[in-house]
């Protein structure tokens, strides 16, 4: 009997960490409005300036909702840091929307591993706003400042099809 409890609670466990790791964490459950009522927020850097998401209205942005806890969000990171490096010379912004609940966390987070672009603090309103269902969800808008690109989740397909629309929205 205690065999096959055990046994279940592996698979269950198994299965569960599957599906974080693959799908994406989830953030609220009431972040699920219809429609984006508008596409612009103001955050503050963990450096305490405020940041205005359509002061980059001229270059291409990725903002990247996420948090330390999420284990897809954390596989992103590097790849994201990549992007950043390779292409914040041409135009191109990344801002990272943490919705984490500790700033200590984060901050460690960050410094740990030498994230190079600008980290906001999100709010439980931005999210809504964006309606963001789960983690990592990454939105990329052109320069006219319009969504062109939306992925939740990160898979090993995400770094190539992000890199390519980087790319096309670059060469517009």
């Amino acid at each position: 009997m205690k065999y096959k409890f055990y046994s279940l609670l592996i698979t269950f466990l198994f299965v569960f960490m599957f599906i974080i790791t693959f799908m994406g964490c989830r953030t609220s459950k009431n972040a699920k409005p219809s429609k984006m009522k508008q596409t612009n927020f103001i955050l503050e850097r963990l450096d305490g300036v405020k940041v205005r998401l359509d002061q980059y209205k001229g270059n291409v942005v990725l903002v990247d909702f996420w948090a330390t806890w999420c284990p897809p969000c954390v596989r992103s990171i590097p790849v994201l840091i990549e992007l950043y490096n390779k292409y914040k010379d041409r135009q191109f912004v990344i801002l990272g929307v943490s919705l984490d609940e500790s700033r200590k966390d984060l901050e460690k987070f960050v410094q740990d591993k030498k994230i190079p672009y600008s980290i906001l603090i999100g709010t439980q309103e931005v999210a809504t706003q964006f309606n963001i269902e789960g983690i990592p969800t990454m939105i990329i808008f052109d320069k006219k400042g319009n969504i062109r690109f939306r992925e939740v989740g990160f898979s090993s397909q995400t770094p190539s099809t992000i890199e390519n629309k980087i790319l096309e929205l670059l060469g517009e």
